[in-house]
């Protein structure tokens, strides 16, 4: 036997009209999206890096490794 459906109770909060400004707390902000020091987002470097062949990648990362 099933059990008996339950009614949806409407929203409480208030309507999407009233809503004016930022919804969280005061003064807080965060960026829309994370920039490297290179101006790239992280999709943008993972696509690049994708593109290297693997062999010259390899020597890539050898010479970061040894730049630092």
């Amino acid at each position: 036997m099933s059990s008996p459906r339950r009614e949806r109770r409407p929203s409480t909060g208030s309507p999407i009209s009233e809503l004016q400004g930022p919804v969280g707390p005061a003064g807080v902000t965060r960026p829309k999206h994370k920039r490297t020091f290179t101006g790239f987002g992280a999709g943008e470097i993972k696509s690049v890096e994708a593109s290297i062949p693997e062999p010259q990648r390899e020597s890539l990362e050898e010479i970061y490794r040894e730049s630092f």
